[in-house]
This record gives structure tokens, sequence and C-alpha cells, in this order.
């Protein structure tokens, strides 16, 4: 689908922003979008030709704040 529309489509029906993304290679990007509060999040595949595709989606997204540089990191589980 079409970047713009997808993202036009997440917020219309879900409330979802962009949270974050980080580079793949080839230069295609892996995108999560939630909503406010973290009810839903959807996470997406985005090419450099502006099309994005879906790859999963769920409920009860959290955002981690980083780390401090010299900080011991644990995760829940």
């Amino acid at each position: 689908m079409k970047h713009s529309d997808f993202v036009e489509k997440l917020a219309r029906e879900f409330q979802e922003t962009l949270v974050g993304y980080g580079v793949l290679s080839g230069q295609r990007i892996l995108g999560v979008f939630a909503s406010p509060g973290g009810g839903t999040f959807t996470v997406v595949f985005m090419t450099p030709e502006g099309l994005t595709c879906p790859i999963g989606a769920g409920s009860d997204w959290r955002n981690v704040p980083p780390p401090l540089f010299d900080m011991k990191v644990s995760y829940p589980g």
C-alpha cells in the first residue's frame, strides 16, 4: 500500500502514529506505529519506493526508555 495511505488509515481507524523505526539492509525501514497509551500497535516494512506492508499487529505496546550508557539492562520475563 502507498505509505501515505497506510499512515492515514492507521491514524483514522486506530489512532496510531509512528513511534519508532530502524533502517534495514537495502535502505528498507522497519517501523512501529502505536496508539496513545499503547492500546494497539502495528509493525510495518517500508520500502524506498514509498510502499508500506504490515507484518504484525497487537495490543499493550510499552515504550521503554533507553538505558543510561553505564547502566545494566534487565528485561522483563
